[in-house]
């Protein structure tokens, strides 16, 4: 997998995790549980305003050359705050 991210649909707004701060990317997530993960301030700004809106949340994987996207994902499941 070379990536991943949380996006907003149709506006295309995402968040997606950094390594500049060497805390390492969750890839393996088991059902029914949580994972953490560090973005830049900016990208959480912008995925805040735009899912302020009726949003359409998606999640996507990125994989040799080629991005694959969910089905919607309930706001619900995700929860935006600073450590």
């Amino acid at each position: 997998m070379a990536g991943w991210a949380v996006r907003s649909d149709p506006d295309g707004t995402s968040l997606e995790p950094t390594r500049a701060s060497g805390t390492p990317v969750p890839y393996d997530i088991p059902p029914g549980q949580t994972a953490l993960f560090l973005t830049e301030l900016q990208h959480v700004t912008a995925f805040s305003a735009a899912i302020a809106q009726p949003p359409r949340i998606v999640l996507t994987v990125s994989s040799r050359g080629r991005t694959h996207v969910t089905g919607t994902v309930a706001p619900e499941l995700l929860s935006l705050g600073s450590s």
